[in-house]
């Protein structure tokens, strides 16, 4: 509603989002994605999930995924399932 009502812009709307919910904003425009973590989940799931896994940190063994819902905690283990696998 307050996109549509011009009160803040869809950018605006994610980055207040994240501030409430403590999870970072990650604007993928803005960010090089790497191939190894691009290659651990297929596009289709990609796509279902509304995630990217956009880093992968070689030392640490750590993904970084973004997701349009971070908060779907349900999803966000199955990911994780997904990509320890």
């Amino acid at each position: 509603i307050l996109v549509s009502l011009n009160f803040l812009d869809c950018i605006q709307l994610q980055q207040a989002l994240s501030q409430a919910t403590g999870f970072p904003y990650v604007d993928l425009t803005h960010i090089i994605t790497d191939k190894k973590a691009l290659s651990l989940l297929p596009l289709e799931l990609m796509k279902y999930y509304k995630a990217v896994p956009f880093l992968f940190d070689n030392e640490m063994q750590i993904v970084s995924v973004a997701m349009a819902d971070p908060e779907h905690i349900l999803w966000a283990d199955k990911i994780r399932k997904l990509i320890q696998d």
